[in-house]
């Protein structure tokens, strides 16, 4: 469960991972009900997320993904010189 704030969007998958709910304390109350009275909900969400960052948020994923950034960074700007 988050609030909709910069800096945890790739944690936190809307109804897969977890909910991601407006910055509102009635918004976040009400999704923090819906989830405890839904346990299966709730452990099949914990499951998907640990798998997710398991999976994708690894210190070797994170890595390449911001070599490629730099990567597109770099070619987008050495274009922009040659032109």
């Amino acid at each position: 469960l988050r609030t909709q704030t910069a800096g945890t969007s790739e944690l936190i998958r809307h109804g897969v991972t977890g909910l991601s709910v407006p910055i509102s304390r009635p918004a976040f109350l009400r999704a923090a009900a819906d989830l405890l009275a839904a346990p299966d909900r709730l452990t099949h969400m914990g499951r998907a997320a640990a798998e997710h960052v398991r999976t994708r948020l690894t210190f070797t994923a994170q890595f390449e993904q911001t070599v490629a950034l730099y990567r597109s960074l770099a070619a987008s700007t050495s274009t922009r010189s040659h032109a």
